[in-house]
């Protein structure tokens, strides 16, 4: 099985999204912001980080 290369989030990938795809990650310098699509196509983003106190996620 071929690795496929990430690539960032663009426009066109956030446009082209559709109700039940994969949510996407930004591998570029946004690393951590990731797109999900709900079930009405309403895309919805969210930031995950590591706190820098605790080296952990906040629940």
């Amino acid at each position: 099985m071929e690795k496929t290369e990430k690539k960032p989030l663009s426009t066109k990938a956030i446009e082209a999204m559709k109700p039940g795809d994969k949510d996407k990650a930004d591998t570029g310098e946004n690393r951590g912001l990731r797109l999900t699509c709900g079930a009405t196509g309403v895309k919805t983003f969210f930031y995950r980080y590591t706190s820098p106190l605790s080296q952990t996620h906040p629940s």
